[in-house]
């Protein structure tokens, strides 16, 4: 198994999935689980409160998404759905004073808690923009992330994931140097650093592969891979 065929299994994100969401409810609500986290940040950092962001993200989603069909409406020709989805939330938060509260069809099935919030909240220098950009690209790591530990766990590496997780995830993640291999492997029960470094380096393989599976189903054109990655390099300053 790799990391392609675990993808198939997965929620992507293509416009294929964003067009056929709205006649799937459970389809859309996962869609917009994952989704919520962009548009929180944005809302942040327009200037709204923690509890006002989180009120707002979910009308915006109750009105624009569901009463509005957001989605239904979706035009592929239209590029990337990041931008697309970028673009509603603006327009959302100028068009705020000539809205009310949705009706109809509930968004209930977004519960946003405060440990949910507290992992979306934005960096506090960041325009609306980089905020929802940040997040966003957040979001695809953290997919990529489980899709490839999924991977490992079935198809027997799961001490190729520990590896990876040692050296690359948590010192990512706590901005710190990554730990020598020596220590790694002598934590592991390994032979040498030489063996760590090789699981370490399959998973980065297979990651990377995953990575650019996973961004390509956010675009309307597979080939823009490359560019919408290194974009998500400089958000999150990898």
């Amino acid at each position: 198994m790799d990391g392609a065929q675990t993808l198939s299994n997965f929620d992507t994100t293509n416009w294929s999935l964003v067009l056929a969401a709205p006649d799937d409810p459970a389809l859309l609500a996962r869609l917009l689980r994952t989704y919520w986290g962009p548009i929180y940040a944005f809302m942040r950092r327009s200037g709204k409160s923690r509890e006002d962001a989180a009120d707002l993200t979910q009308e915006f989603i109750a009105q624009a998404v569901l009463e509005r069909d957001l989605i239904e409406k979706a035009d592929p020709q239209r590029g990337r759905f990041r931008t697309l989805l970028k673009a509603a939330v603006r327009n959302f938060i100028i068009d705020q004073h000539r809205r009310s509260l949705a009706k109809g069809r509930s968004a209930d099935t977004l519960l946003l808690s405060d440990a949910a919030l507290d992992g979306a909240e934005p960096d506090e220098n960041d325009d609306p923009h980089h905020a929802f950009d940040r997040q966003w690209g957040t979001t695809v790591l953290s997919r990529a992330l489980a899709i490839v530990e999924d991977d490992c766990a079935a198809c027997g590496q799961a001490r190729h994931w520990e590896a990876f997780r040692s050296v690359v995830i948590e010192p990512a993640l706590s901005m710190a140097s990554p730990p020598l291999l020596a220590d790694v492997a002598r934590q592991m029960g390994l032979e040498n650093p030489e063996q760590a470094a090789s699981l370490v380096q399959t998973v980065r393989r297979k990651f990377r592969r995953v990575l650019a599976l996973v961004v390509a189903q956010t675009l309307q054109d597979p080939s823009e891979a490359a560019d919408e990655i290194e974009n998500i390099r400089q958000y999150l300053v990898l």
